[in-house]
């Protein structure tokens, strides 16, 4: 009995979909790379959560020459599509042990694909990098995960129901 049930919970729990990414030490849902690269004195990450009405976008700063690491003192984010254009929004600076993070939040209303303008200064220079960012709307009910917690139910009532029978037989 207990062998059977494990089987089935962990064949059932397998199917159930996870759209969590885990990166930075935490858990993000529908978090995606879209550039990663060298940008002048720096290589860059950009990481996005691209959603209609929440597109939280990471940027992490390492150096890449071999003279001292100075991140950008300000960084302007905002984002275009065809006509809409989301105002500039002033990231956040949040240190880290590999180097140096921002993070905005912007609020698109609209799905398809939007470009993210990231604009840097520092006391040196001032560049623009411009990365397309394809917003999403998802589900608001995970029915996957519904289907799949029903069957898991089901799968646990039968089991105990059969166990049940072969009691009542016996007695």
């Amino acid at each position: 009995m207990f062998t059977r049930f494990t089987l089935f919970l962990l064949f059932f729990s397998a199917l159930i979909p996870s759209d969590s990414a885990y990166a930075h030490g935490q858990y993000h849902d529908y978090e995606e790379l879209v550039y990663s690269g060298a940008h002048g004195d720096y290589f860059i990450e950009v990481f996005t959560i691209p959603l209609v009405n929440y597109l939280e976008v990471s940027i992490f700063f390492r150096g890449t020459t071999d003279r001292p690491f100075s991140p950008p003192q300000k960084i302007l984010i905002h984002a275009i599509q065809e006509n809409t254009k989301l105002n500039f929004q002033l990231a956040e600076e949040q240190n880290t042990d590999d180097g140096v993070k921002y993070v905005v939040l912007l609020r698109p209303q609209t799905v398809g694909i939007w470009d993210l303008i990231i604009d840097m200064t520092n006391e040196r220079e001032s560049s623009i990098l411009s990365v397309p960012v394809e917003i999403k709307k998802i589900n608001s009910i995970p029915w996957e995960v519904l289907v799949s917690a029903f069957v898991l139910i089901g799968t646990i009532a039968w089991l105990s129901g059969s166990v049940l029978r072969r009691k009542a037989k016996r007695a």
